[in-house]
């Protein structure tokens, strides 16, 4: 079961295994922090930002919640979000900041 917002932002679940991609747009000489609040039950996940030369340019998980940013180049980023046997709720978030 998985029950999730349109934006891929939030979600619940229940013995989920797999991926789920998004597309991002950030903006060029701005700094993003990114969020992630995991509330699981069983098995794990992450959150991966991949940027324009295919490489991880983020990685959240149930350890590194919280990680800042840098944006050199404007464009479209892929956001995956991978679950292995995970139960439970996150809540992914990111912001501008100064």
């Amino acid at each position: 079961m998985f029950i999730g917002g349109l934006s891929g932002k939030k979600a619940r679940f229940t013995s989920c295994n797999g991926y789920m991609k998004r597309i991002v747009k950030l903006k060029a000489g701005r700094k993003y922090r990114f969020t992630l609040n995991s509330k699981l039950v069983n098995g794990s996940m992450t959150a991966e930002l991949i940027g324009h030369n295919k490489q991880r340019v983020l990685l959240l998980n149930e350890f590194i919640s919280q990680e800042n940013l840098s944006v050199n180049k404007t464009g479209r980023y892929t956001l995956i979000l991978r679950f292995n046997s995970a139960s439970g709720e996150y809540l992914l978030d990111w912001e501008e900041i100064s």
